[in-house]
């Protein structure tokens, strides 16, 4: 069994900027095992890595497919950038993949079960798109074949969001079972649970003083 490397990206606005900062350097980087690779698309950058991370930083802004005011003409985007050049570096590295977001918190044993049986890709799910992505798997050996299938789509970032894309990406290369069982993404409500592997993303300030006085963090 390989290696994993974890990748994510990370953006973030001048406002909120030192507040994201501390989530990734805080809450994410103790809930996430190394090596990582960080695509850095933030307005002031983030500092200089302690060891433990790999700093790309990446200065032109693709977008962002949630904000209304993007101007058209990336068909690939900057979320999906943030996973696509980590990727490739675990493919350079003999290494497996995961993609775990900015603000995405797994707990538990949480590595096998969105690893699997270690073949192709992996994802979890959400009732309102067609993939949860901020947790992700990918087989080394089929990393050329994923990111070769999901450029081929002609499709936009805006056009086809990239939770569709993933799925689409993965039916391409003939891979039809690839969600994980784990909750719960983005979906909602959550449970505290601290006898089984579970993640999510996007945390209300309530939530992540759940997790604390669970002694999760």
């Amino acid at each position: 069994m390989r290696p994993i490397l974890i990748g994510t990206g990370f953006h973030a606005g001048l406002e909120s900027h030192d507040e994201q900062v501390n989530f990734l350097l805080g809450y994410w980087l103790s809930n996430t095992r190394s090596p990582i690779v960080i695509i850095d698309n933030s307005y002031v950058g983030l500092p200089k890595s302690d060891g433990r991370i790999q700093i790309f930083r990446i200065r032109n802004n693709l977008g962002y497919t949630g904000d209304r005011n993007v101007v058209r003409g990336n068909r690939i985007m900057g979320w999906s950038m943030s996973w696509i050049l980590p990727a490739m570096v675990a493919y350079s590295e003999n290494c497996d993949f995961i993609y775990k977001e900015q603000d995405c918190l797994a707990f538990g044993d949480w590595v096998p079960v969105v690893r699997g049986n270690g073949r192709g890709f992996r994802c979890g799910r959400y009732s309102r798109m067609d993939a949860e992505q901020s947790l992700f798997f990918l087989e080394r050996d089929f990393i050329p074949d994923f990111v070769s299938a999901y450029l081929s789509l002609k499709q936009s970032d805006l056009d086809m969001l990239p939770e569709s894309k993933g799925p689409a990406a993965a039916k391409l290369c003939g891979i039809t079972d690839y969600f994980f069982d784990m909750p719960f993404g983005r979906e909602r409500p959550l449970t505290i649970y601290k006898d089984r592997p579970w993640y999510a993303q996007r945390f209300t300030p309530e939530e992540l003083q759940q997790v604390k006085e669970a002694g999760l963090i």
